[in-house]
């Protein structure tokens, strides 16, 4: 065994095949030390005992974050790049969140809120924006007018079920049951207004799968803090105060448009722009 420099400093030895003979010969260094300090944070945040809490107070969720909130959530960023599991707020209710390509992730928020395998329903996508979305569903597939009203709908309190493209890895689309696997085609799409949601994502480049937390991230935290990593509560000035707020789920992948649940979301901007269609519930 030989160590390379960054592996001195985390404690790390490597085999020569997987990192010193890349840093030492030249192949890939940067490479080789990305790696190594990838491995020293995922082992830092392996240490910790219970999630950190981070309050944001005198929060405008409606409007840019500010410097000072940025800085607060560089530690949930971190721990997201790095398969974590947390709870942040959003329009409606607060939600377990972890990062698109994280499949440890997943099935953790599944373990956290104790849904048995035969019984897990698929997390929804929260998205920046429509053009995010569109990377992760087909949006070529619903009729122009469809697109423009959820388009009048967006950001707010509204899931979309839409088809999936490739995009969308297979554990957020597969479940086994009767050890037999079955395969979604549809994935639920959210663009909160919410500033905490939409810079997160942004700074991750990459949708989070969420599952709703009916409850106060406090209450959260200090229920569930040995198996999260992070928990953001908010003090928000223009925010509803709702734990029992949900999103308005419309389908889009059938014939007509069906009301799949009546949230917080007003349904008749939705029917104002399609005049021939018939909500179903």
């Amino acid at each position: 065994m030989s160590k390379c420099r960054d592996c001195e400093r985390c404690q790390f030895e490597c085999e020569a095949k997987a990192c010193t003979c890349r840093a030492v010969l030249g192949r890939f260094p940067m490479r080789a030390v990305s790696a190594c300090r990838a491995r020293a944070r995922r082992r830092r945040y392996m240490r910790k005992t219970e999630a950190e809490y981070i309050q944001l107070e005198d929060v405008f969720l409606s409007e840019p974050l500010e410097g000072p909130h940025l800085f607060q959530l560089g530690a949930a960023l971190e721990s997201l790049s790095l398969d974590g599991v947390g709870v942040i707020p959003t329009d409606t209710q607060h939600a377990f969140v972890t990062a698109i390509s994280s499949k440890t992730g997943t099935q953790r928020i599944y373990d956290i809120k104790g849904v048995a395998t035969d019984q897990r329903k698929p997390l929804s996508l929260l998205c920046s924006d429509l053009s995010m979305a569109s990377h992760y569903c087909d949006m070529t597939a619903i009729p122009r007018r469809w697109f423009q009203a959820m388009k009048s709908c967006l950001p707010g309190p509204y899931t979309f079920i839409l088809r999936a493209s490739a995009a969308v890895p297979r554990v957020v689309l597969e479940h086994k049951a009767h050890l037999k696997i079955w395969k979604r085609r549809e994935v639920g799409i959210r663009i909160p207004n919410n500033s905490i949601v939409s810079q997160m994502v942004e700074d991750l480049a990459e949708p989070l799968l969420a599952s709703s937390a009916p409850a106060n991230a406090f209450e959260i935290w200090e229920q569930d803090r040995s198996k999260l990593d992070f928990v953001v509560g908010v003090e928000a000035l223009d925010a509803p105060n709702d734990l029992d707020r949900v999103s308005t789920v419309l389908d889009l992948t059938m014939e007509e448009p069906v009301l799949r649940r009546q949230g917080a979301g007003d349904v008749s901007i939705f029917e104002d722009v399609i005049e021939a269609t018939v909500f179903q519930s």
